[in-house]
């Protein structure tokens, strides 16, 4: 097999190639050291003390909003409880079972009602 001499411009494309697959080279060999730093000084970070702090008038401002207790529930067993929910026209999901606790969407549906059962007896219903 015969190989042809370089051209001229194979020849002059040569040199810019090896420049840059060598600063490729170089670039991806960079120094992992530490970061730079600044002379900036660090920022104050002061947290209030309870005394400069005044508590808030909204309830919603700290805990979300607050919780609904759905009337009629408690003391009922579950079936009751889910009768009553689908004749009130509420979805009904459990949240705690005895000491099973259920993983639950946070998603806020403001008729639905979530209960928590004691040997098959509802003792708390709320709303949300």
């Amino acid at each position: 097999m015969t190989t042809r001499p370089p051209t001229r411009r194979r020849a002059a494309r040569a040199p810019g190639l090896a420049a840059l697959a060598l600063a490729l080279l170089l670039a991806a060999c960079g120094d992992d050291g530490p970061e730079t730093t600044t002379d900036a000084p660090e920022p104050t970070v002061t947290t209030p003390s309870p005394d400069d702090t005044e508590p808030s008038e909204d309830p919603e401002d700290a805990l979300g909003p607050p919780i609904e207790v759905a009337v009629g529930f408690e003391g009922l067993t579950e079936a009751e409880g889910r009768e009553l929910a689908e004749s009130e026209g509420r979805p009904f999901r459990i949240a705690r079972s005895d000491e099973e606790v259920f993983a639950l969407t946070m998603d806020l549906v403001p008729n639905r009602v979530t209960v928590e059962l004691d040997d098959g007896v509802i003792t708390l219903a709320v709303l949300g």
